[in-house]
């Protein structure tokens, strides 16, 4: 009974010696097959160059971030730098296009107009950045038209007097990057019911002040108008900017002198 309670405990101790020996070698192995985790491209560096258009009279500048307020139709060029250098970088905007930036020196550029307010990520190795903020924002500020003030007369409609030979208008304008060309608007209509005959004139004018702030005097001469009893004369300001490619215009309320 003895010999045989000491060959099971010898058969036993056998049996949870080879598991354990078969188990060790094999935890090693799948260790050291376990992949080393890649470092992730950091972003190092970023810088936007923005240069206004010509027509605002704005200097270039230089942006030490990925968001920024700027002119619309202003040209944008990025330089972003990573470490360790990333294989592929793209700036993904929210209207579904990309731009690829290309690596020059370890550094990565890409350039783009920017029109309207946009959205936009930095996309590193085909997918979004961590080492970044995810989203940036562009704010295009749009070239706002001019803006018109009637300085005299204070009226809308006025009556011509007895012996009265002219009629002075002014205004004063002004626009946010610069004026353009401003002319004065004349209608004279002449007769009445159904055979009134309109004439139009344009008058262009050279304001005093500024470029973005000019006050604008015109005096008519009524006999050379050819305003007589029963016609009316109808004045308005038309001042337009620099925006290129299309200036932007306005145009003042109408300014009446009526010859009853």
């Amino acid at each position: 009974l003895c010999w045989t309670l000491a060959a099971s405990i010898a058969t036993v101790a056998l049996l949870v010696s080879h598991e354990d020996g078969a188990s060790a070698p094999g935890a090693t192995p799948a260790r050291a097959a376990a992949p080393a985790t890649a470092t992730e491209p950091r972003l190092t560096a970023r810088h936007l160059d923005i240069e206004p258009p010509a027509y605002t009279g704005l200097p270039a500048r230089r942006e030490n971030s990925l968001d920024a307020k700027l002119p619309a139709g202003s040209q944008l060029r990025w330089r972003l730098s990573f470490e360790p250098q990333p294989a592929s970088v793209e700036l993904a905007f929210h209207d579904g296009s990309r731009i690829p930036l290309v690596s020059t020196g370890g550094e990565w550029t890409a350039e783009r107009s920017i029109e309207r307010s946009t959205l936009y990520r930095v996309v590193v190795d085909g997918k979004a950045g961590t080492s970044a903020t995810p989203l940036h924002r562009l704010d295009a500020i749009a070239d706002l038209p001019p803006s018109i003030r009637v300085l005299a007369p204070g009226q809308a409609v006025t009556l011509v007097e007895a012996g009265q030979r002219h009629w002075q208008v002014e205004f004063e304008a002004s626009d946010d990057h610069g004026l353009g060309p401003v002319r004065l608007e004349l209608t004279l209509a002449q007769g009445g019911g159904e055979n009134v005959t309109v004439t139009e004139r344009m008058l262009a004018l050279r304001g005093k002040g500024d470029a973005r702030l000019q006050r604008y005097i015109q005096r008519l001469d009524l006999a050379q108008l050819g305003l007589a009893a029963g016609d009316d004369v109808i004045v308005r300001l038309v001042a337009y900017d620099n925006r290129h490619p299309a200036p932007n215009s306005a145009r003042s309320a109408s300014l009446i002198l009526r010859w009853p």
